[in-house]
């Protein structure tokens, strides 16, 4: 695959083969655009997100994009507030009919307006209903759970400086049956889950305005009882003078929960928090810690777990953004882990060569294949609009099969086609191999060339010369035929990758 970016104003650049996609999605007239939930239909993949228009409105938003990643439609839902359909994956998973639930906040004179959104499979919006009015009002998720959809948002009045959580109950055909406030919930972070049976399962962050701040755990009964409570902090060890900040609530096939967030410690002398993400599980009868699990990010960065999945085969997977060794910007990030928590493999994404870029991953869903597709934005630096970003990967979060032979966790996506050619192809006797790197590229250690083949077996590595332009021949008559991927990377990152065919 040709991991390449098309940096035209006005285009979708899509780059596919059988396995991976790299998309991003540039609106015209330097308008931004974001992916916040994406779901695989049969035609493809819906992303839903927001977008502020050349006519400087912020839209809900939602596009169809194909199999190969290719952008088949898009269109806007309505006009509303900044990051209208809230932070992290706000659409609910899939209900009966195979359509999606959401809330969106829409703008006033003077207030905000909290709508309820039912979708069908194809994004077309079946009905909407008015919640709440406030000053400030942040959609966080949507569950169907029974034969009830539930909503929740975090919503500031006029004259209050805080925040409070509040969950609405709706029946099938869209009418309010129930709205409920959370006011130990406050500030930024809310999400909602489906329990088991009819349970619901809500985890609100920094229930306290002072830091360190902390998250609490609810389960919830169908009609909004809280049938127990458990605060994050308390139930893990270690974790004394840190913060607690909650993305993803979720559970595993034996109805016990699974919690993933971000804790950060106090200020280090950088000036920027030692990061830690961390899974934790609880008993669903009464919320007492199974296990912990504490993935350090490193001591010098940031970083930011937003989504967690739990997998068909009992694994999970999650998603979000890591600041790497004293860069400004943030790299695309998934991890995978075993049922006990214990982390299989780690990829960072980079779309762009920029170290002040910033690469950030909201969702993350697995494919009917064993695959993975996620969505997010990449942004060149705060200057520039962000673009949402659409990544197709295989079971070992690779865009190109043998990723995980190389040796290396960190990605580049976006440089052009003419980084690295191969040719001919199919080859017989010997292929060309041809290296341009673009100049702000950064380079560290010896440079290589690992071909895999299908299964991600290394076939051969070749130590490459220190120089940025390059050509070489490989030898591949004594490979056998079929298909095979060269991979170039330094002792840090894998640069690109292209597939070639061996006969």
């Amino acid at each position: 695959m040709r991991s390449t970016a098309c940096i035209v104003l006005g285009c979708c650049c899509a780059l596919a083969y059988a396995q991976g996609f790299n998309v991003v999605n540039l609106p015209a007239n330097n308008a931004a655009s974001r992916g916040a939930s994406v779901r695989q239909v049969s035609e493809g993949y819906l992303v839903f997100g927001d977008k502020y228009d050349a006519d400087l409105v912020y839209r809900a938003h939602v596009e169809l994009h194909g199999s190969d990643g290719a952008l088949i439609w898009e269109r806007a839902l309505v006009d509303a507030a900044p990051s209208a359909f809230g932070y992290v994956d706000p659409v609910s998973p899939t209900v009966p009919d195979g359509g999606w639930a959401a809330s969106i906040a829409l703008n006033g004179t003077d207030t905000m307006t909290w709508r309820a959104y039912r979708f069908d499979a194809e994004g077309d919006t079946l009905w909407t209903t008015s919640l709440r009015t406030g000053y400030r009002v942040y959609p966080r998720a949507a569950v169907c759970q029974g034969d009830a959809y539930y909503y929740a948002a975090l919503v500031q009045q006029h004259g209050s400086e805080v925040t409070k959580a509040v969950v609405a109950r709706l029946n099938v055909p869209g009418e309010l049956v129930q709205l409920v406030e959370f006011p130990t919930i406050a500030y930024d972070n809310l999400t909602l889950a489906a329990g088991t049976g009819t349970d619901l399962l809500m985890v609100g962050g920094r229930s306290g305005s002072s830091f360190p701040y902390r998250s609490v755990v609810m389960r919830l009964d169908s009609a909004l009882n809280v049938i127990w409570t458990r605060d994050i902090l308390t139930n893990m060890s270690g974790f004394s003078g840190y913060s607690s900040y909650v993305s993803k609530i979720t559970t595993d096939e034996d109805g016990d929960v699974l919690v993933g967030g971000t804790c950060y410690n106090e200020f280090v002398s950088s000036g920027i928090p030692y990061a830690e993400f961390y899974i934790l599980k609880l008993s669903r009868v009464n919320g007492n810690v199974i296990w912990t699990r504490r993935y350090p990010v490193s001591m010098s960065d940031w970083g930011s777990l937003n989504d967690l999945e739990h997998l068909p085969d009992g694994d999970m997977v999650s998603c979000g953004n890591v600041t790497p060794h004293d860069a400004a910007g943030f790299q695309g990030c998934i991890y995978r882990y075993a049922p006990d928590g214990t982390e299989r493999w780690h990829r960072y994404y980079r779309f762009l060569t920029n170290p002040d870029a910033f690469n950030d991953l909201k969702d993350v869903q697995p494919t009917t294949d064993g695959g993975f597709v996620l969505t997010g934005t990449t942004q060149l630096t705060l200057q520039f609009p962000t673009v949402l970003w659409l990544l197709r990967l295989d079971e070992h979060g690779c865009l190109e099969p043998g990723c995980q032979s190389v040796g290396v966790n960190e990605l580049l996506v976006g440089l052009p086609d003419d980084a690295m050619r191969c040719g001919p192809v199919p080859a017989r006797d010997l292929l060309t191999v041809t290296i341009n790197l673009p100049p702000d590229v950064e380079l560290s250690g010896t440079m290589r060339l690992v071909a895999t083949d299908q299964a991600g077996r290394v076939v051969q590595e070749t130590i490459l010369p220190d120089r940025r332009s390059q050509e070489m021949l490989i030898q591949v008559d004594t490979w056998g035929a079929g298909m095979y991927v060269i991979h170039l990377a330094d002792q840090a990152r894998l640069l690109a990758s292209r597939k070639i065919m061996v006969q």
